[in-house]
């Protein structure tokens, strides 16, 4: 799973595709950032994730950790956990 600084990092990269590019103050036109446009970023990208995004990481790193489990929303759903289950199972059987 993605740590946080590599989903901050994603995003700043997703919305500055020059985001890895120095750039030279002198020289206003050309592609990349300057230091301090790259900490702006970097910081109201933190912002962004630690306000909006962070708890759902949260939740999913509880998931996948296997401390919490997701219940059914359905009846075919619950199901599909089954037969997934059944499959560690048979795969996993020689470990306890």
């Amino acid at each position: 799973m993605k740590t946080k600084d590599k989903i901050i990092f994603d995003m700043c990269m997703t919305y500055r595709h020059d985001f890895g590019l120095n750039k030279d103050p002198e020289q206003p036109l050309s592609a990349g950032m300057t230091a301090d446009e790259r900490d702006f970023l970097v910081r109201s990208m933190t912002q962004i994730f630690e306000n909006d995004i962070e708890w759902m990481h949260r939740e999913l790193e509880t998931i996948h950790s296997g401390e919490r489990l997701l219940l059914p929303k359905s009846r075919s759903h619950a199901l599909d956990m089954i037969r997934v289950a059944q499959f560690y199972l048979d795969t996993h059987q020689d470990q306890e």
